[in-house]
């Protein structure tokens, strides 16, 4: 019965998952029903990659971020690891051998197991799960195979959200850039391809993204970006 009740748990969180719209509130969603689910989590934290790298963007608790943290100050530890699209399991990071250097900032920190897992769709993982405890031994194989299938769960809805966020860059950039070159053809008096290759070259000259060029022009009629390096000559 009880492994019918978190079959249903875990159905029913997939399905509210599926249906949030926003990023933060989804990882934050995902820590704390790792949290609830998972026997002996004491703290949960939820990293995924980004331009920085792989960085901790939702946590329960103020241990799984501090220990998130020192795993990327020393360049190792079960999360980083766990980034590699595989889990990995600690009993006790105060003496374990495969972390040396993480070990005196987990005893300063109080936290002695960790749990952590890949969140991946395909071969580019996404992110890592990862859940601590103050105590020697927390986390066992049930522990290891229901935060597996809150992890899988957890990175279908990451992926799918990313994808829609990815696309509504896309569609509003391709919007942003339209409009602008629209601007370009009527104040400049060039063709769309002139004006495309004016943001173009300006984007490449002035080491800014194309949409951003776009939004510069858009927001000031009196931008430096109308006069700086332009490749076609801008209105009087």
């Amino acid at each position: 019965m009880e492994a019918d009740s978190l079959a249903n748990r875990m159905t029913a969180w997939a399905r509210s998952l599926a249906s949030e719209p926003d990023p933060a509130a989804l990882l934050a969603h995902v820590a704390a029903m790792t949290l609830a689910e998972v026997p002996g989590a004491h703290d949960v934290g939820v990293a995924v990659f980004d331009s920085s790298g792989l960085s901790t963007k939702a946590s329960v608790g103020v241990l799984a971020l501090r220990m998130d943290t020192a795993q990327r100050a020393v360049h190792e530890g079960p999360c980083l690891d766990a980034a590699t699209r595989k889990s990995v399991r600690s009993g006790d990071l105060t003496f374990d051998p495969r972390w040396p250097r993480l070990a005196p900032h987990a005893a300063e920190v109080g936290v002695r197991s960790a749990l952590a897992l890949s969140l991946f769709v395909t071969s580019r993982p996404l992110g890592v799960l990862s859940i601590y405890a103050t105590t020697a031994g927390a986390f066992g194989q049930i522990a290891e195979a229901i935060g597996s299938v809150l992890a899988a769960h957890a990175a279908v809805a990451i992926a799918a959200m990313t994808i829609q966020v990815e696309l509504r860059t896309a569609l509003e950039s391709r919007d942003l850039i339209g409009q602008a070159k629209g601007v370009l053809m009527e104040r400049c008096g060039v063709s769309a391809e002139e004006a495309f290759h004016w943001l173009t070259v300006t984007s490449q000259r002035s080491n800014i993204k194309l949409r951003d060029v776009a939004r510069e022009l858009m927001s000031s009629r009196d931008s430096v970006l109308w006069t700086a390096a332009a490749p076609v000559e801008p209105p009087q």
